[in-house]
């Protein structure tokens, strides 16, 4: 009984909301807003922690202490893929999300980028 009085109840809601003004409907509607999910910002943060990692190896003398050092040489393998593997895998979920500009695969592929290009042309 209850479940039919439920569909009446949205069916009879949605019949008169047909009738009603357009300001009225836009009050009744739902808003969609866009949430990134948990797996784009641990993207994004790696990519920071990355970009982090080669800007610090640039301007700082990591060789200069041995503990800092030796830290560098354990990292520098894993870094150097996740600069390479990370846009490519943001790219794919960039497309399944259809190219939304809110979306933060968008920015993490940009920062990967600017990171590339950091390593090559500034020495």
């Amino acid at each position: 009984m209850t479940q039919f009085y439920t569909v009446l109840k949205y069916t009879d809601i949605f019949k008169a909301n047909c009738y009603l003004p357009n300001t009225f409907q836009f009050m009744t509607q739902e808003i969609i807003t866009f949430k990134n999910s948990t797996l784009s910002k641990i993207f994004f943060i790696l990519s920071i922690v990355v970009l982090a990692f080669w800007s610090t190896g640039q301007i700082i003398d990591v060789y200069r202490y041995a503990a800092i050092g030796a830290i560098f040489e354990i990292l520098w393998l894993f870094m150097l893929l996740m600069l390479f593997i990370l846009p490519i895998i943001a790219l794919i979920f960039l497309i399944r999300e259809k190219f939304s500009f809110r979306s933060l695969y968008l920015y993490t592929i940009i920062v990967a980028v600017t990171n590339i290009l950091l390593m090559i042309y500034i020495k």
